[in-house]
């Protein structure tokens, strides 16, 4: 998901995250939300931005999918089924019929309050924060485990089986079973599939701090545990909050 959208796709898309939670990535690379959350290391809530809608929009490598439309079970030019399978060994598609996008309005405010956090030991160094997501209303998450695995649908309209994967789900369509090893997701109310921007401190920050691989610290002495290699608190109050954070990173750099 990383590597076609720049966005984190979530294990469980179906779940709801929210703007300010906070979480960290696991050794699996999976987002696991905490019960801290910015409003406790704020005292209120931060301020949220502008939403932008989000209609009908596919994301997944789409030209990796085979589509074929069927008429009483014949193979036919127009279709009232529709199976949807992946010719590679793995994939995804992520469908959101309805949803938007929002993010922090003033992060620069909340950035600088965790920096407060880091230097007196209450922000945890692998704690990630969401400042930016995708919310799903209507649509769905399928991630094919094998190659031909596959989704049958029902349509709504007739259908050419030339048709797009976009343009066949935009048509309407309901679930009718799958076939291999297929992982379904259906999204409502506020379903969280994609993160598109975590703030946490920068890998390599952590690691100066920690005088090596934050990785390898036991996880509950992964708070700031005084200053290293030549880091004050006054060197890191001189530079901006955002030069203490990283909020793009590889999956390399996880967790």
């Amino acid at each position: 998901m990383y590597e076609n959208t720049k966005n984190w796709g979530m294990w469980q898309p179906h779940e709801t995250i929210s703007l300010g939670d906070v979480g960290y990535f696991t050794g699996e690379k999976i987002f696991e939300p905490t019960d801290f959350t910015v409003e406790d290391l704020l005292g209120f809530q931060p301020t949220l931005g502008p939403s932008r809608n989000v209609t009908n929009v596919v994301i997944g490598r789409t030209k990796d999918f085979r589509i074929t439309g069927f008429v009483d079970g014949e193979i036919a030019d127009i279709g009232s089924r529709l199976t949807v399978s992946i010719e590679k060994e793995q994939g995804f598609l992520v469908y959101t019929a309805e949803g938007y996008t929002h993010k922090l309005r003033n992060p620069h405010a909340v950035l600088s309050r965790i920096r407060d956090g880091v230097i007196s030991g209450d922000w945890r160094l692998d704690y990630a924060l969401v400042g930016k997501r995708l919310v799903a209303t209507d649509g769905f998450a399928a991630i094919f485990n094998e190659k031909g695995a596959s989704l049958d649908f029902t349509t709504k309209a007739k259908l050419s089986v030339n048709q797009s994967v976009p343009a066949a789900l935009e048509a309407g369509i309901g679930f009718s079973g799958s076939s291999g090893e297929v992982n379904l997701f259906t999204f409502k109310d506020e379903s969280t599939p994609t993160l598109g921007c975590t703030w946490r401190v920068r890998r390599d920050l952590r690691d100066t701090l920690f005088g090596g691989r934050t990785s390898r610290a036991p996880k509950e002495d992964w708070r700031f545990a005084g200053f290293r290699a030549g880091i004050s608190e006054e060197e890191i109050l001189s530079h901006p909050a955002e030069w203490l954070f990283e909020k793009t990173y590889t999956l390399d750099a996880l967790p």
